[in-house]
C-alpha cells in the first residue's frame, strides 16, 4: 500500500470510530439513566474517555503531517509521540477504574434487566471490535496508532466480559462472574499495554528508540571506509514512526567527498531504520611522511 494509501485508511479508521463510539457513547447514557444502571453509566464515561482518546490520536497524525515552518523546524511529528504517553496514561487510568468497578460490585444483589444490558454490551462489543480491528493494521509501525488500538482493544474486552457475564448471571445467578471476568480483561491489556507507556515515555524524553541499538550504530560508523572516530553520537525518535542521528565522525582527510556522506547515510538507513541524519566530518590529520625533511 502507497503512504497516501496507507494515511487514508488510518484516518478513515479514526474518522469513523470517533463517530461510532460517540453515538456508543449517547447510547449508553440514555439507556444506563433508563434501566438506572450504574455498570452501564460508567461504561459509557469510559466510553467517552476513549472517544477522545481517538479524537486526539487523530489530531496529533494530521498535525504531524504539516510542512516545517521557520518556528517549529520539525514540523507538529513529535506530538504523536506526546499523544501516544498521553493516550497510554489516560489507559493505565481507566483499567484501574475497571479494576475498582470490578471489586466494588463484586456480588451486587440489584435487579438487573438483562436482555437490556446484554443488548448494550453486544452493540458496544460489534463498535469497539470494529475501530480495534481497523487500527489494528496500522499498529505494528506506529505507537500512536497502536496506544489508540489498545483503548478500542480493551472496550471489546470489557463488553465482551459484560456480556458474557450477565449471559451466565441470568442463568446461574453468579453476578461475581462479571467481575471476575473484568480482571481478567484487566490483568491482560495492562500486560500489553505497559510497554507502549514506557516506550512513549522514552520518546517524549528523547531516549534512544527501543529498537535501535547504540553501541551497533556506533560500531557501524567506525566501520565505514576512512573513519577513524565517532564522538557525539545522538539518536531520538522525531515522532512514533521517525528517528534522527546527529554525530561527530573524525574521517581521513582523502575520504572527505560528498560520495562519503551518502554512503553513510543510505547505511543509517537501511540498517538501523534512520532517516533524519546530521553528521559533522572533522579531518584527521594527515600522516607525517618518511624522509621528509624537518622545518
Amino acid at each position: 500500500m502507497s503512504c497516501s494509501g496507507h494515511h487514508h485508511h488510518s484516518d478513515s479508521a479514526f474518522a469513523w470510530g470517533s463517530v461510532w463510539n460517540g453515538l456508543l457513547v449517547a447510547v449508553e447514557f440514555a439507556i444506563g439513566a433508563w434501566t438506572g444502571s450504574a455498570a452501564l453509566l460508567a461504561d459509557a464515561t469510559h466510553n467517552l474517555s476513549d472517544t477522545l482518546s481517538l479524537l486526539l490520536a487523530w489530531g496529533a497524525r494530521v498535525a504531524a503531517r504539516q510542512p516545517a515552518t521557520a518556528e517549529r523546524t520539525y514540523g507538529h511529528r513529535r506530538l504523536t509521540a506526546i499523544c501516544a504517553f498521553v493516550n497510554a496514561v489516560v489507559l493505565l487510568g481507566t483499567l484501574g477504574f475497571i479494576a475498582w468497578e470490578a471489586v466494588t460490585h463484586w456480588n451486587d444483589q440489584n435487579p438487573l434487566k438483562y436482555g437490556v444490558v446484554m443488548a448494550t454490551a453486544a452493540a458496544a462489543l460489534l463498535v469497539n471490535g470494529w475501530t480495534a480491528w481497523n487500527l489494528q493494521k496500522g499498529s505494528d509501525h506506529d505507537l500512536n496508532t497502536r496506544a489508540a488500538y489498545l483503548h478500542m482493544a480493551t472496550d471489546a474486552g470489557v463488553s465482551l466480559a459484560v456480556l458474557a457475564g450477565a449471559g451466565i448471571s441470568a442463568v446461574t445467578g453468579w453476578r461475581w462472574i462479571d467481575g471476575a471476568l473484568a480482571l481478567v480483561i484487566v490483568a491482560m491489556t495492562l500486560r500489553s499495554s505497559w510497554p507502549v507507556c514506557v516506550e512513549s515515555w522514552r520518546m517524549v524524553a528523547d531516549g534512544v528508540p527501543a529498537n535501535i541499538d547504540l553501541p551497533q550504530v556506533r560500531a557501524a560508523l567506525l566501520a565505514m571506509p576512512g573513519v577513524t572516530g565517532a564522538h557525539d553520537l545522538h539518536v531520538w525518535s522525531l515522532s512514533t514512526t521517525e528517528s534522527a542521528l546527529t554525530a561527530h565522525l573524525v574521517v581521513n582527510h582523502e575520504r572527505l567527498d560528498n560520495r562519503f556522506l551518502g554512503v553513510v547515510h543510505e547505511s543509517l538507513r537501511s540498517r538501523f531504520g534512520i532517516a533524519h541524519t546530521t553528521l559533522q566530518v572533522e579531518a584527521s590529520e594527515p600522516p607525517l611522511c618518511h624522509g621528509c625533511p624537518l622545518a
